[in-house]
C-alpha cells in the first residue's frame, strides 16, 4: 500500500485518467491519477521531497451518475468514458487536491478530492438580496473604524 500522506491541502498534476471498475460489485468509476508536488503548511506551498501518485474517483454508480456527470462536465470532460479527457485549468496543473483520511476494512486510507469540485460543488452568484446585505455589513463596519475614540 501506498505511504499515507497527512491530511491537509495539496497540489498536484494531472498524469493519467481512465475508465475502471473496482470492488466486489465491480463498480464503475472514472479517475483521475494526479502526481502530488506540494502541500500547504501554514499560508505557503511547499514542494513534497518526492512527488506522489494518488486517484481522485469519480463513480458512475446509479445513484452517483447524474452528479458525477455534471461535476466531470464542469471540469472540462470531453463526454467520453474511454478516453476521458478534461480542459479545465484547475484540474490540470496546480489542481488543488483535499487528502482526508478515513477507515476501512479496518484500515486507515486516504481519501482524495479536487477542493474546487468536490461533493458536487458548484460556484453561484451571489444574489442581488445577499449583495446588498453584504454591501450594508461592510459600511457599517468601515463606519464604525472611522469613528474616532472617545476620551
Amino acid at each position: 500500500m501506498a505511504e499515507l500522506l497527512d491530511e491537509g491541502l495539496y497540489l498536484g498534476r494531472l498524469v493519467e485518467a481512465g475508465l475502471d471498475t473496482v470492488g466486489d460489485k465491480g463498480s464503475s468509476r472514472i479517475y483521475l491519477t494526479y502526481e502530488i508536488t506540494d502541500v500547504l503548511e501554514g499560508d505557503d506551498w511547499s514542494a513534497l521531497e518526492s512527488p506522489v501518485k494518488r486517484d481522485v474517483p469519480f463513480w458512475l454508480t446509479d445513484k452517483a451518475f447524474d452528479g458525477t456527470v455534471d461535476t466531470l462536465t464542469r471540469m472540462g470532460w470531453n463526454g467520453d468514458f474511454e478516453n476521458p479527457v478534461f480542459t479545465t485549468e484547475d484540474v490540470l496543473e496546480n489542481a488543488q487536491l483535499d487528502c482526508k483520511h478515513e477507515e476501512y476494512d479496518g484500515k486507515t486510507r486516504d481519501k482524495w478530492d479536487l477542493v474546487n469540485y468536490r461533493n458536487g460543488f458548484t460556484r453561484k452568484e451571489v444574489s442581488s438580496k445577499d449583495l446588498r446585505a453584504l454591501q450594508a455589513k461592510l459600511k457599517t463596519k468601515r463606519s464604525a473604524e472611522k469613528k474616532p475614540d472617545a476620551a
